[in-house]
């Protein structure tokens, strides 16, 4: 009873405690990828993934093809800097993203669940792959919580920040294509870690828990069956023994 009561709560903790990457966990189903016509505006799901025009890059977009046609968001996945002919090389650790050519901003988001839904730690970085002049954001639920500018090759825009996601709360991270309004060598890195501020399950994740603790208990209690009430001893008889034979003198 004991063990099964502790790896039930040690599921519990893993699943309210988990750590989202960008990049490592490029294509996880806590994450969608598209664009918006506006910052914050309506978001609009990438439809393609080209794996096909350059090796070792995975990239979702709207149409077309992975560089000819941008916004785009794509992850080199050699695991190494990797030149496929343009003035830069795609990082191994960071997403190459890319705004539209009609200013859309391309768009990562994470929508939170049941099981995940808590406060989080935001940690990560823009960064200039090309000679980029983008506008860079992080939302929640659409509204802006982070706002800088890269600049340039190599300019970089860090941020950390906090946030509070019930289920089906959506934090974004866009980059549109800036001030000088084109979208012409826009290619920005982004990496981040979403960490759980506290393991602290929230009211929708302990509903969970405790029907699965339930569960536990019933399943327990059926192995074991119904408990039966010990038998009394039966009291010793007080009747004369008219057995027994008389006594010798």
């Amino acid at each position: 009873m004991k063990k099964l009561l502790t790896m039930f709560l040690l599921s519990v903790v893993a699943a309210t405690a988990t750590t989202f990457d960008l990049f490592n966990d490029f294509q996880n189903s806590a994450f969608s990828y598209g664009y918006t016509t506006t910052l914050g505006g309506t978001f609009n799901p990438y439809t393609i993934t080209d794996t096909s025009t350059h090796s070792g890059v995975t990239a979702l977009l709207r149409s077309g093809t992975f560089t000819a046609n941008p916004p785009y968001v794509a992850k080199n996945t050699t695991g190494s800097p990797l030149n496929v002919g343009l003035s830069f090389l795609i990082p191994s650790d960071m997403l190459d993203v890319h705004p539209g050519s009609a200013g859309e901003d391309t768009v990562i988001r994470f929508t939170a669940t049941a099981l995940t839904a808590g406060t989080y730690n935001v940690n990560g970085m823009f960064d200039g792959l090309d000679t980029a002049t983008t506008d860079v954001h992080i939302l929640d639920n659409n509204v802006a919580i982070f706002n800088g500018n890269i600049n340039g090759k190599g300019n970089t825009s860090p941020f950390s920040v906090m946030v509070t996601l019930a289920a089906g709360d959506t934090l974004s991270f866009a980059v549109g294509y800036g001030s000088n309004g084109t979208y012409i060598s826009d290619s920005t890195g982004v990496e981040a870690t979403i960490t759980p501020a506290a393991a602290t399950p929230e009211p929708a994740s302990l509903a969970l828990s405790a029907c699965g603790l339930i569960g536990v208990l019933m399943v327990s209690r059926w192995r074991r069956g119904p408990k039966m009430a010990p038998e009394s001893p039966r009291p010793r008889s007080t009747r004369p023994n008219l057995h027994r034979p008389p006594a010798i003198a």
